[in-house]
């Protein structure tokens, strides 16, 4: 959220406690009381659309005062004595759907009764239209402002989303099929720091796409909806898109069928999104760190994502197949062949017994 956007929201909140309760008298004096009305179709339920005819309304807002003449006469000398007690009431319409400011001045004659009680003159209103002051056009102007703010900001938390998992906004950005990428393409944690799946740059732009828009927001989000492996997307304290907006920093966290879990720091510099794998924090299956994995190698994996992602990686070491390991209840899943640019050839063995894998290495 930037200052401006930061004013406004400020601005807005301090209006609404200001005119909450209007029509209100904002000013009253001898002479007669202001009233104003902000009036609104985008502002909320707390108002409404502005009379048809601001004159009559203006009018229907203020009543006749009595007077009362010392006279015992309905002559025009007596009915001047109480013409002090003529009154000035202001009242002041804040259009905000077309921004303008439409005030009146609301001249008020009373009715003049004499000592007895008996009507001598009947009162009488009428309507002026007059400048309205500075302030007065400076807050219409502002609450314009915060109304079209506010209607861009349904828009952006508007989605629509068809049967192939296309996310739009009312304002009309998308995010194609982002989602399905990411499901189709991560299966596991390891997944991400592989060369052989583009894992890592599905989820990249997908991150991207949560920072720019709620649109890529709840894409990223709800991967899981559309994904054999990812069990749940998180961020921290369960933020929403407005949040991870506005944050510089966040952890996102992606859990897997196969109990491992994806944890990436994500630093949001300008328009720059920085996304880093936090690898003591991610885990394989079994529950090693990353760091530990690429360190000291893996036992076993829970899944076979995971074993072929260990059977092919460079940064986690393998242990060589010992002779005394008994393959008589493993059943050979895959044997993966890796020649490298030295020449050299490595060829690793994935034995399955129902969901445990193991990974070894021909040596």
């Amino acid at each position: 959220m930037d200052l401006q956007t930061c004013t406004k929201a400020g601005l807005l909140s301090a209006i609404m406690v200001s005119f909450s309760a209007y029509p209100l008298h904002t000013q009253v004096n001898s002479m007669g009381e202001e009233r104003g009305v902000v009036c609104a179709t985008n502002l909320g339920s707390d108002f409404t659309a502005c009379p048809q005819d601001f004159t009559h309304h203006a009018l229907s807002m203020s009543s006749l005062h009595s007077a009362t003449s010392e006279c015992e006469s309905s002559a025009q000398q007596c009915i001047n004595d109480v013409s002090v007690q003529v009154k000035q009431d202001y009242y002041t319409f804040f259009d905000v759907d077309n921004k303008q400011t439409v005030k009146y001045e609301i001249t008020i004659h009373p009715n003049v009764y004499d000592p007895m009680g008996k009507l001598v003159k009947a009162g009488d209103k009428t309507a002026v239209e007059i400048q309205p002051t500075n302030y007065e056009v400076e807050a219409t102007e502002i609450l314009a402002e915060i109304a079209a703010l506010k209607q861009s900001i349904a828009k952006k938390f508007t989605l629509e989303i068809d049967e192939d998992g296309n996310v739009t906004e009312a304002t009309g950005h998308s995010v194609s099929k982002r989602k399905e990428k990411v499901a189709e393409l991560c299966l596991t944690a390891l997944d991400y720091t592989s060369v052989d799946v583009n894992c890592a740059g599905a989820i990249n732009t997908a991150i991207d796409n949560a920072v720019a828009s709620e649109a890529g927001f709840h894409a990223l989000m709800s991967a899981e909806n559309k994904s054999e492996g990812i069990v749940k997307v998180t961020s921290p304290l369960n933020s929403d898109f407005s949040t991870l907006n506005n944050r510089s920093s966040f952890r996102l966290i992606s859990e897997f069928v196969d109990g491992s879990e994806l944890v990436l720091n994500v630093r949001v510099t300008g328009e720059v999104v920085e996304i880093v794998v936090n690898r003591d924090a991610s885990i394989t299956s079994e529950g090693k760190t990353f760091t530990h994995a690429e360190d000291y190698g893996t036992s076993s994996q829970r899944s076979f994502r995971e074993a072929q992602r260990v059977a092919s990686s460079q940064q986690i070491p393998k242990r060589c197949e010992q002779p005394t390991f008994d393959s008589t209840d493993w059943v050979v899943e895959e044997v993966i062949t890796k020649n490298y640019p030295n020449g050299r050839t490595e060829v690793t063995n994935i034995y399955r017994q129902e969901d445990i894998y193991l990974t070894y290495l021909q040596c």
